[in-house]
This record gives structure tokens, sequence and C-alpha cells, in this order.
């Protein structure tokens, strides 16, 4: 089961409100065919932020491959999960760092919490990659947390949405101590993010490849130090 996690659909500010507008929300639908056709067959089921730009993005792809369901809203990848008070964590972005975001995020990175007003990027990446990610590892597998039935669950397609900081965070942790990791300078474009990809080893394990960007590589042992027990069993160390 391949999985995404993705930043968010673009937004246009009106009348001082965030939203998808018709020229950034057809970036949403441009990029999910390009998805869909890189996954033709597959099945998508998408778990998103609760904001709407991020269920737009969702949305789009699910529409593309032909699944008109409603997308579920998933904790970890909420906004609110990783911001624990945003007016205070705005303010501080304001006066601290000039208004910079990137700035900001790299300190969020590099483990500052901004004064308390942010989770810690490691723990938010971690409970992602545990939480979210770790569901298609757990579908390739058959192990009874994936569904209903112990069985693997083939030509599906596993999309989450959610923030750019949160995408890095994520980046960040699956490629520590990895030789010639992704620079994480600018934001990631909207729409777009990561691929995970479980492949399975002749002893019958797994093991976990990444692609962000221009990056591919093997992430295995990062992502089982994120795993419980139950789960880590199952890659191939």
């Amino acid at each position: 089961m391949p999985v995404t996690l993705r930043r968010h659909a673009a937004t246009a500010k009106v009348n001082g409100k965030r939203i998808v507008t018709y020229p950034k929300g057809k970036e949403a639908i441009l990029v999910a065919r390009e998805i869909a056709k890189e996954h033709k067959g597959h099945t998508v089921f998408s778990r998103t932020s609760n904001i709407n730009r991020a269920k737009y993005a969702a949305e789009a792809l699910a529409r593309t491959m032909g699944k008109r369901n409603k997308t579920r809203p998933a904790k970890y990848l909420g906004f609110d999960y990783a911001v624990l008070n945003e007016p205070a964590a705005m303010e501080l972005i304001g006066k601290k760092f000039a208004g910079d975001e990137i700035a900001a995020r790299n300190a969020w990175l590099k483990g500052d919490t901004l004064n308390g007003t942010m989770r810690p990027a490691k723990e938010v990446a971690e409970n992602i990659i545990r939480m979210n990610l770790g569901l298609g590892l757990a579908a390739e597998a058959g192990a009874k947390s994936a569904g209903r039935k112990p069985t693997p669950m083939n030509n599906i397609l596993l999309d989450n949405v959610t923030h750019s900081w949160v995408v890095e965070s994520v980046v960040q942790r699956l490629t520590k101590g990895i030789p010639n990791p992704p620079k994480v300078v600018g934001l990631p474009k909207e729409n777009t993010g990561m691929y995970i990809r479980f492949v399975k080893q002749p002893s019958g394990r797994f093991k976990v490849k990444m692609s962000y960007e221009e990056f591919f590589g093997d992430v295995t042992k990062n992502f089982a130090e994120c795993m419980l027990p139950s789960m880590k069993k199952y890659l191939e160390m």
C-alpha cells in the first residue's frame, strides 16, 4: 500500500479569510490527475487535517480516482495538534522572527517549541509515522490493526494531507542520519509531498522506501524507531 503525506491546497485571502479560489484550486486537480495516473487501478483512502484547504486537496484526488465518499479527519494531521496556542504562536513568529515563517519553521525543526506554543517537532513526526504512515505497513503485512480482517490489502493508496511544517518534520525524522538527506529550504509546493512504499523482502518482511522531491532512499531504520514492537517485527532491519 503506497502512502502519501502531502501539503494542503494553495489559498488566497478573500475578505480576510483563506479560501481555495479557482486558479489555485485547479492546481490541486492537476496534481490529483498526476497521482491518479501513477496509481491507476488503485482505490484511495484519504485522511486529512481538519481545515478546508487540506480537505480540498484530498477530495480532488478522491474524485479523480472515482472515490465519492467524504475524507476522514485525522487527529495527528491536524493543525490544532501541532499548534497548542495559535494566537500566541503567530504573535511570536511576528515578533521573534519578524514574520519569517521559514525561519520559525527551521527553529521548530531544531527543537524550539516557540515558547511552548508548538508541540515538539519530533513528537509530531513520530506520532504521524506510527499512527498514519504505519497503516500502510499494517495493510501490507495483513496485521489486525489495518482493518477488520487480518489479510493484506492490495491496490489501495492511503493519502494523508496536512500542513507544510508537519510534512517537513516527518521528512526530517525519517532521514535522520542518512547520507545526503533532502534539504529543507523553502516550503514544499502545495498539494505535493512525500511518498512511502513498503517493499516486500524474501524473508516476508518489508523495507521502507521514501521519495521526496529529488530524494529517494531506504528509511527503514528510522521508520522502525517510531513503531511499536507489534509492527516493528514486520520490518527488515
